[in-house]
């Protein structure tokens, strides 16, 4: 029985660790430094914000190509809309399903720099949370009441629209079940079982409110960027 991991698996924890708070850190502090081109040159600042983001998600996307791990797609080429307005719905079993997404990202081009990211706001508080505060994404709390749902969907439409017209942002990414599997199971399923819906057991039924509302918000306005498409994405992990 091996007590001690040989030398390769020190290396790649290193790198693991290095590549995670080295990356965050000098993402965070360039974003400081650059800040008063926000309010000076705001096109520019976005675009130096898109790059920096885009080589995150590619020194995440080394993680899986450093063991080996192949990320393998199907269907229609989304090439066509990589410049386009986009909504990305994709199904959520577990943190795994995060890098699964930067290294599908970072593969569209331009796309990898221009998107947001609506998360669960417990994401807030870890380093990744803190580049996101930076980059303009999304924190989405498990309401209470209606009262604080229909709050937090006032605030996430204002935030797309600011993002939309002042951040360059291009594709919103969105888990519609609202968490990993594990925990919105039992929900799901008891929801479906009050309503004569199917039982699902590797999904959950889908959240829609939030979906809705990113969807009316950016519907075509006269003279306001919109939705061009909505795609979804399932992720299947090898059997």
């Amino acid at each position: 029985m091996m007590l001690f991991p040989g030398p390769y698996y020190v290396i790649k924890g290193l790198y693991f660790v290095f590549t995670q708070y080295c990356v965050v850190s000098v993402f965070i502090t360039l974003h400081i430094l650059l800040l008063p081109l926000r309010f000076t040159a705001p096109a520019l600042y976005w675009k130096i914000d898109a790059l920096l983001f885009k080589a995150s998600l590619g020194l995440v996307s080394s993680w899986f190509y450093t063991e080996g791990v192949t990320l393998k797609e199907s269907g229609d080429s989304l090439k066509d809309i990589y410049n386009d307005e986009v909504l990305l719905l994709c199904n959520h079993q577990s943190t795994a399903d995060i890098g699964v997404m930067m290294q599908s990202m970072y593969s569209k081009g331009p796309t990898a720099g221009h998107l947001i990211w609506i998360m669960d706001h417990v994401f807030r508080l870890t380093h990744f949370g803190w580049m996101s505060c930076f980059h303009g994404d999304f924190f989405l709390e498990k309401p209470r009441s209606e009262a604080k749902r229909n709050e937090q969907m006032r605030n996430m439409k204002e935030h797309i629209r600011s993002a939309y017209s002042d951040g360059m942002k291009k594709w919103v990414v969105l888990f519609p079940e609202g968490g990993f599997l594990c925990n919105m199971r039992p929900s799901s399923q008891r929801y479906a079982n009050q309503h004569g819906l199917p039982i699902l057991n590797n999904v959950c039924l889908p959240r829609l409110v939030a979906t809705q509302t990113i969807i009316d918000e950016l519907t075509p306005k006269e003279g306001s960027h919109h939705l061009d498409l909505e795609d979804s994405q399932s992720i299947v992990p090898p059997t």
